[in-house]
Formats: structure tokens, sequence, C-alpha cells
């Protein structure tokens, strides 16, 4: 049997930190509800662990070591001829449209319209780091931005404007590779290509990928759109694994892209 245990756990940004974020508010956003208000003074952050349970044979049972060997870690698909793997993170906006987040604009930008899928063609920012155990060690990337549309409408038919942001936010930094054990982190802010007052999607993450095989992710990233992460065993029929997924509760959750706005962590073992 697979299992995943999470913690999650909340905590108030520092008096500091909500000085700076109501005084933003003050200037741009005077309508905001107490209720939005305060959602924006909480950090969260998430500690996650998929494990597996052993078949529990005749043979098992009578190891001595019995308690300790009930759970293991959950492994990744691969064998040792083949751990060559695609890790992907993916930021889209599942809504058609949202309200434009440079404030008092009255406009609208054209979302991805979508749920959370691995091979989905529809996204704001993407990067894709390919490792390779066998048959030689290797680390390569790859960054894809969306094009941004900003609308008259809801429903995105009068188009204003569509600009593609700069992929030079995407910063990929290969730490150590070798035949056991692959290092890298990746730092993302990317803008929204309309003009300097739009807000920033920004997320961190670093990871180690061992030949296992196994990972160790953790990172940050903002409330705000959703971020969908995985890795997949390349040019394999082997279930996708999902490492961390994050879904906004509601149009207004774009408000988390604002400036000193706290992000939501998280830690994850595959």
């Amino acid at each position: 049997m697979n299992y995943e245990y999470k913690v999650m756990a909340k905590t108030r940004v520092s008096k500091d930190r909500r000085k700076e974020i109501n005084n933003y508010i003050k200037n741009n956003y005077k309508e905001m509800t107490k209720e939005k208000k305060e959602k924006l003074f909480e950090v969260t952050g998430t500690l996650s662990n998929k494990i597996r349970t052993p078949v529990k044979k005749e043979s098992f049972l009578k190891q001595e070591d019995l308690f300790v060997k009930t759970q293991a870690a959950k492994r990744l698909p691969g064998s040792k001829n083949w751990m060559n793997y695609l890790v992907r993170y993916t930021t889209f906006i599942p809504y058609k449209s949202v309200e434009d987040p440079k404030p008092f604009n009255s406009t609208y930008l054209k979302g991805d319209n979508r749920g959370f899928g691995f091979f989905a063609r529809s996204f704001r920012t993407r990067s894709d780091i390919y490792t390779y155990f066998s048959p030689s060690k290797k680390f390569k990337y790859d960054k894809k931005i969306g094009q941004s549309e900003r609308c008259k409408d809801k429903d995105c038919k009068n188009v204003i404007e569509k600009k593609t942001a700069s992929d030079s936010g995407i910063e990929v930094f290969k730490d150590k590779v070798s035949n056991k054990e692959i290092k890298w982190r990746v730092k993302h802010d990317v803008g929204i290509p309309f003009g300097d007052e739009y807000p920033n999607i920004n997320y961190f993450y670093e990871a180690t990928l061992t030949n296992k095989p196994s990972l160790v992710v953790k990172g940050a990233h903002d409330k705000a759109p959703n971020h969908e992460f995985y890795i997949a065993l390349q040019n394999s029929d082997a279930p996708v694994q999902t490492i961390h997924k994050y879904k906004v509760s509601s149009k207004s959750d774009f408000l988390f892209l604002i400036p000193g706005a706290p992000q939501e962590f998280f830690n994850v073992s595959l």
C-alpha cells in the first residue's frame, strides 16, 4: 500500500511585514474586505512524505528488524539501467479570465481555463529539468513562457494587447551532477508583460535526486496563480508522480501577488 503523509502549518507575518502590506493596500485597494486582508497576513507551509508498505510474506514477518522495515520510502519508477527523469514545474491561471491585477485598470487578463495536468499545453510559465544517470550523467533544462492577453471583457473576446514575458526571469543553477546524485536550484521571477506596475510571479526550489532512486525538494512560491510540480520517467509508460500542487480558492486570491504578500512553503520527499 502507498500512503502520503502531510503536515500543514500556519503562522502570521511579522509586525513590520504587516505594516508594509497595509500601506500597499491603503494606497491601491481601499475597498478590500477585512477577511481578504487577514488572509494576506498568513504564512503557510507543508511537509510531506510518500511511503509504501511492503508485501508481508511469511519470510518477511520472521525478520528480526521487522518494525524498522514495515515502512519504506515510496520508490520512484526506474531501474539501474534506466533512470532518466523529467522534472516539470508549471504555473497557470485556472479560470477563463481574472481581473487585471493592476489597480483601477478595469480590464481582464486571459487565463488558461484548465485544471491540473502534466501534459497541459496552456500555461503562464514552465520549467523542465532533464536529468540522466544512465547511460551517462547529464543535466539540461528548457524554459517556456505562455503569451499574455489583456482584454476589455471577461470572455476575452475583445483583446486590447498581447505580449510574452522574457524567460530570463527563470534561472536554473546546476550544483552537482554525478553517477549517484544530481542537485540543482530554480529561481523564478517572471512579470506580467504589460508594464512595471504589474506584479511578478515568484517561486524558488532546490532539489536533490539520487540513483536509489529518491527525490527531496524544498522551496516556496507565491499563493497565486496555480502551481503544479511533477516528476516523470523519460520515454516510459510509468505513471507521472506529483511532487507538489497548489490551487487558488477564488479569483480574489490573485491579491496574493501584491508586493510583500507571504508565500507558501513546501518540503517533499519521494
